[in-house]
């Protein structure tokens, strides 16, 4: 029978690396799952063959070290692992029912391995990427579990995978429901802006707007509570503007009030970053470090928090960040804390969001 290409190559290579009693344990279970390919209907013996072959990659895989990465990453046994994988699921041979057991035994595979303590980055990562490239409901299971995992790729991967599914998942109440709640108890906790952002791109559905709106808050006020300890900023938050841009005015006075509450709050946590001469990088043109990055991320957060504002207030009522962001960039980071002190008001002089309805307490605290 026709074997793909690249899971063709990738079994070459394995055999020669292998161990002839390894090598002799694999052959058995590439001859025994060729078969199980082309069945109509896969039973519970055949998936427990098509769960062995995949354990078998998944041990290969998991041993496979690099000591001299700080994670233990190893690169070319994850690339090889992906491409046995791909090359099985897409065989040309495969029938439904072997391609639906297929990602069945590897979600099942992936949510032993992400339980497992001691697992390895390498191994953490590669199934991840199988359940990703598989774009199955079947894979649910296994990203849903991949959330809990310690290694910040694995977690970003499944993040990845359920964003993908969106139509699917849109289309079933109770895993709709099931998988924001499991990404807003992700999105509270993560320490990962990147990450963040892409937990707040898996929740952005604009038709579930009564049920997703209060995630974003949630996330958002975990994120405030972090800012407000100290952490840096990041772009992670400019996913949920693009989100309350595009559904804001959809949203009653209630919810109105609430989400300009915490913008507020964002507008001046990140005005009084920016306002601060150390963000500045020593050499700004020649050698951007983790300053420029986050000055970056904070001209971005300014940008998109006051547009959502204008929205829900009302263009030409607040300050003009934007503007004087346009004009003189970070030179002139005093005058653009000014502009953000006429949203959230300061000591004295009170800010348009500190007037009903909005009711911002001057400073936004």
């Amino acid at each position: 029978m026709m074997r793909s290409s690249a899971w063709f190559r990738a079994s070459v290579v394995l055999s020669l690396l292998m161990p002839v009693g390894v090598a002799s344990a694999q052959n058995a279970a590439e001859q025994a799952i060729n078969a199980i390919r082309q069945l109509s209907s896969v039973g519970p013996s055949d998936q427990r063959q098509i769960k062995n072959w995949i354990d078998i990659q998944a041990n290969r895989l998991d041993g496979a070290t690099n000591i001299g990465r700080a994670d233990g990453f190893n690169d070319k046994a994850f690339r090889t692992f992906r491409a046995a994988m791909q090359g099985q699921f897409k065989n040309s041979q495969n029938t439904p029912a072997f391609v639906t057991a297929f990602a069945e035994q590897t979600t099942i595979v992936a949510v032993e391995r992400f339980k497992k303590t001691d697992a390895s980055s390498s191994v953490l990562r590669g199934l991840a990427r199988s359940l990703v490239d598989h774009d199955r409901v079947e894979s649910v299971p296994g990203l849903l579990a991949g959330l809990q995992v310690s290694d910040e790729s694995t977690r970003y991967l499944c993040v990845r995978g359920l964003s993908a599914l969106r139509t699917t998942i849109e289309q079933d109440t109770e895993l709709f429901g099931k998988i924001t709640q499991a990404l807003a108890a992700a999105g509270q906790k993560e320490k990962n802006g990147f990450i963040v952002g892409r937990i707040y791109e898996a929740i952005n559905y604009p038709s579930q707007l009564a049920v997703v709106f209060p995630i974003y808050l949630q996330i958002l006020d975990a994120r405030l509570a972090s800012r407000k300890a100290g952490t840096n900023a990041d772009i992670a938050e400019t996913f949920a503007f693009e989100f309350f841009r595009k559904t804001c005015s959809r949203l009653d006075n209630t919810q109105k009030v609430a989400l300009a509450k915490r913008l507020a709050v964002i507008l001046r946590l990140d005005a009084q970053r920016y306002n601060d001469p150390t963000l500045a990088p020593p050499n700004d043109h020649t050698a951007p470090d983790r300053s420029y990055i986050e000055r970056d991320a904070l001209e971005r957060r300014l940008d998109g928090c006051e547009t959502v504002l204008e929205i829900i207030v009302g263009n030409g009522k607040g300050g003009s960040i934007r503007k004087t962001l346009a004009k003189t960039g970070y030179a002139g980071r005093a005058d653009v804390l000014q502009e953000a002190q006429k949203w959230y008001g300061e000591g004295t002089v009170a800010g348009v969001l500190n007037a009903a309805p909005w009711n911002v307490p001057t400073g936004a605290p």
